[in-house]
């Protein structure tokens, strides 16, 4: 929480705000300068979707322009007038300084995707979450987030290992081709897991684990031990190999 000093003309009024760091050397953001960002990269996005060769040089370009202009004068570091230069060098001095006179304004989501005319398919696509789709009421949007929250949910579960319930026992009743009842399926398959998990390992895996269990002095000693000895053994074998080589040779 960042306090500025109070001001001469306001007397006693302090003002708190909270700020976000979006990086090292980078300014702070607020909460409302953070959404402001996030509309002018979706805006962008869908501008550069709707008009691939620029943007229309009429009234249309202007109020586009205008949507831009006023998001981005939320943010900090004023890019309004570079952005006109890149994207409407088209319009006369008189309309460029009267977009860079207006102020910030916060477009509703409802009102903006009516006037770029945003279809839920594009708005998915173009991933513009802060505007909305002017083709899908609020209770149709509820709706679908409500079934694409249930998918997500779905692939949750699938990815941590449980089974659909379609493939389930309860669905599926693999005691009903056996000819038995669900309680004698399910005691057997309760004594068949009990068994296999009551199995003896073996003997070399029981080593195994034993000697992973040893400490680690106990195992540097080890080691010590058996290195040298493995050494000789070896090197022994190829003199002896070597020798019966050259033996065979003459």
């Amino acid at each position: 929480m960042y306090e500025f000093p109070d001001a001469a003309s306001s007397g006693n009024l302090s003002v708190k705000l909270k700020l976000t760091q979006r990086g090292r050397d980078r300014p702070y953001l607020t909460r409302d300068q953070i959404k402001a960002a996030n509309r002018v990269t979706e805006l962008s996005r869908i501008y550069r979707d709707q008009y691939p060769k620029g943007l229309p040089h009429n009234g249309l370009g202007v109020k586009y322009c205008k949507y831009m202009v006023r998001t981005m004068a939320f943010l900090p570091d004023d890019r309004r007038e570079r952005w006109l230069e890149r994207n409407g060098a088209w319009m006369d001095a008189t309309t460029r300084g009267y977009l860079l006179r207006l102020g910030p304004h916060w477009y509703s989501p409802r009102s903006l995707g009516e006037s770029l005319e945003l279809y839920d398919e594009d708005r998915e696509r173009l991933e513009a979450w802060t505007i909305k789709a002017f083709d899908v009421s609020d209770e149709e949007r509820e709706v679908i987030n409500q079934e694409k929250n249930r998918q997500a949910q779905e692939r949750r579960r699938r990815k941590s290992g449980a089974k659909p319930q379609a493939h389930s026992e309860r669905r599926t009743k693999p005691w009903e081709p056996m000819g038995i009842s669900e309680s004698t399926y399910r005691r057997r398959k309760r004594k068949n897991r009990d068994s296999i998990s009551s199995r003896p390992l073996p003997l070399s895996l029981q080593l195994f684990l034993l000697f992973l269990r040893l400490p680690n002095q106990l195992l540097c000693r080890l080691f010590n031990w058996l290195l040298p000895r493995l050494f000789r053994f070896l090197l022994g074998h190829c003199v002896l190999a070597f020798h019966s080589a050259n033996a065979c040779n003459y």
